[in-house]
């Protein structure tokens, strides 16, 4: 009795242990609705600037547009500012959104490539070590490596992706943003001219000093960050 006792509480801490390990593996795969309270980078800390940035109706960036554009008329203080605020923060998200999901697939054909080229890499960084202990080289290299821009289906490390895009999510609030302004700028301006053009009663022309010069390309880049994308609720972990 004491060995089936005793072999069933062994296999019950076999089962909870298995159970941890799922679990922990489910919640690197997705992290929208999971926040870790220990970690750099929380949820809950994005949707509160979020909040923040959304609730304060952007008059800030209105006020800005006006100061550079000089109009006061309320056409343009109560339809044509918002409506450009609006496109230029949509604009910010799609950029970003889809920078995240590119970002994806570059880790995935990254991984492949190291595990395969592991061998061959080993050797060179063993060389280069020993080159450099001995005065010879200098204290860095560069690595080149070549990715398929569309991905070959090859399999992947599910567990070292999921761990890549957990470390990306730790510290995407420290990423700059700031080489997407040119981008959001220019498609912001292409928005902006095209509505001007369908509208025939718009009298807001568009200005590419105007969607630069008012903040919100660089405000709205930053309401969001580059693994989190758009906020959500979550659930503390």
């Amino acid at each position: 009795m004491k060995d089936d006792l005793g072999n069933a509480h062994a296999k019950m801490d076999q089962y909870k242990s298995r159970l941890a390990s799922l679990s922990e593996k489910c919640v690197k795969r997705d992290q929208r609705l999971v926040e870790d309270t220990l970690a750099s980078n929380r949820q809950s800390e994005l949707e509160r600037d979020f909040s923040a940035f959304f609730d304060e109706d952007r008059m800030d960036a209105c006020e800005k547009m006006q100061s550079i554009y000089h109009n006061k008329e309320e056409t343009y203080q109560f339809i044509y500012y918002p409506r450009l605020a609006c496109i230029i923060f949509e604009t910010a998200y799609e950029q970003v959104k889809e920078a995240k999901e590119v970002a994806s697939d570059l880790f995935k054909e990254l991984i492949k490539n190291i595990i395969d080229l592991a061998p061959q890499m080993g050797q060179f960084f063993s060389t280069k070590r020993k080159s450099y202990r001995k005065g010879q080289d200098h204290p860095s290299s560069t690595v080149t490596t070549t990715v398929n821009i569309w991905g070959d289906g090859a399999e992947y490390s599910k567990d070292i992706m999921d761990g890549m895009m957990l470390s990306l999510k730790e510290v995407a609030h420290t990423c700059s943003l700031d080489h997407f302004v040119d981008s959001v700028s220019t498609i912001a301006f292409e928005k902006w001219t095209k509505w001007h053009d369908e509208e025939k009663s718009c009298m807001f022309t568009p200005s590419k000093y105007l969607v630069k010069r008012s903040g919100q390309v660089h405000q709205g880049l930053h309401s969001f960050d580059l693994a989190n994308g758009h906020p959500g609720p979550t659930n503390e972990a």
